[in-house]
């Protein structure tokens, strides 16, 4: 099981210790893995190579509970910045949203109506074994059965449909391809974290983060 990131809206008491605000509403987590993909994309892009402080320090600065020590207040930071970070978050996706990777599925139509999502999926093109399967780069059907140490990448980035097959054969089938830009695939996310900062801020709260 992968590590999560938290967020959970604490208030400092007279003796410098924190304690939490109760409800479900005060607290976030989402997969640490995910966070990091969206926020490290980003710095990447922004720094150009060069050293400078983070772009997201709620996030680097997230509490390590196997420190030994408790949290204090200078481990938290204020919803309003983290609210204003996410919010730069999203309009750098928005307004370079081509310099970001898309995220890709196949879709298979059934003969009863309903369709079966694939993230990846092995079948015959042009008569080849191949997997079919989007990166970075793009969509590809790469050939599986093959000796070269580079196998034939046959490109389907700019494609809205593929006809393959699933044995060698079989009938031909049609496969939907579908994108999503990283700003939607990551919307949920984002929506999330935001939504903790509005419901914190009238509560004069502080935001602990922590990566566990």
């Amino acid at each position: 099981m992968g590590m999560s990131f938290h967020m959970q809206a604490v208030k400092p008491t007279a003796d410098g210790r924190l304690v939490d605000i109760p409800g479900q509403e005060m607290r976030a987590w989402v997969p640490n893995n995910q966070l990091f993909g969206v926020l490290d994309r980003i710095e990447e892009r922004k720094r150009r190579g060069g050293l400078q402080p983070s772009l997201f320090p709620w996030y680097q600065k997230s509490f390590d509970y196997d420190s030994g020590r408790q949290p204090a207040p200078a481990d938290c930071c204020r919803p309003r910045d983290v609210l204003s970070s996410l919010q730069t978050v999203e309009r750098e996706l928005q307004k370079n949203s081509s310099r970001y990777p898309f995220e890709s599925a196949f879709w298979l139509l059934n003969a009863d109506g309903t369709r079966n999502r694939l993230d990846s999926t092995s079948v015959y093109y042009r008569g080849k074994p191949c997997r079919l399967f989007g990166d970075e780069r793009g969509v590809w059907a790469v050939e599986t059965n093959t000796p070269l140490a580079f196998p034939v990448h046959h490109d389907l980035t700019e494609l809205a449909e593929v006809t393959a097959r699933f044995q060698p054969d079989g009938p031909d089938v049609a496969i939907r391809i579908e994108r999503t830009s990283f700003l939607v695939a990551n919307t949920a996310i984002l929506q999330k974290l935001k939504q903790l900062c509005l419901v914190a801020l009238p509560h004069d709260a502080l935001l602990l983060t922590s990566i566990g």
